[in-house]
């Protein structure tokens, strides 16, 4: 039961720091928690108000990552071990949809959802791992502060051969 618990506060941690940062909690399960922004689906009508929400979406979901990396650390196992989290980001198009008529949930579809969670498989404990999309996003911004580090190229499950980055 305390292993519950334990996952109960931090779940309950992290909901509080998305909410702080203005994103949307997608889902969580076993040890995975899903978060998106919160304009995901929403069409702009000058486009290029889609690109300045990019920039500053990729920027907060950082931000975002960078305290929950640090939330994480904060709490121990039951075994008295410090946690970590490993966190993926990618960018790309999703749509959502309510599905199903007994148990209804909202789901995201779209291929930004298994690369990022492809990204966070092949990243490290305590780190952000992303694709080449979110490092040149931070690359043609204004904030120089966030270290962009290349992995180089990596085979990944599903999506072939891509280059990857530490930020």
């Amino acid at each position: 039961m305390e292993d519950f618990d334990l996952i109960d506060e931090i779940f309950s941690d992290f909901d509080a720091i998305v909410e702080f940062y203005g994103m949307f909690k997608y889902h969580h399960i076993q040890d995975s928690y899903v978060i998106a922004c919160p304009r995901s689906a929403c069409p702009f009508r000058d486009p290029s108000h889609a690109k300045s929400y990019q920039e500053l979406s990729v920027i907060r979901m950082i931000q975002l990552a960078h305290s929950l990396l640090e939330r994480a650390r904060m709490h121990r196992s039951t075994s008295g071990k410090q946690l970590w989290a490993k966190i993926g980001l990618s960018i790309g198009p999703a749509t959502g949809a309510v599905i199903s008529c007994h148990r209804r949930f909202y789901c995201l579809f779209g291929d930004v959802v298994n690369t990022s969670a492809r990204m966070c498989a092949y990243s490290e404990p305590g780190r952000i791992h992303c694709t080449a999309q979110v490092a040149n996003i931070l690359r043609g911004t204004s904030h120089g502060t966030i270290k962009v580090e290349s992995r180089g190229e990596m085979a990944i499950k599903g999506k072939g051969v891509m280059e990857t980055f530490f930020l």
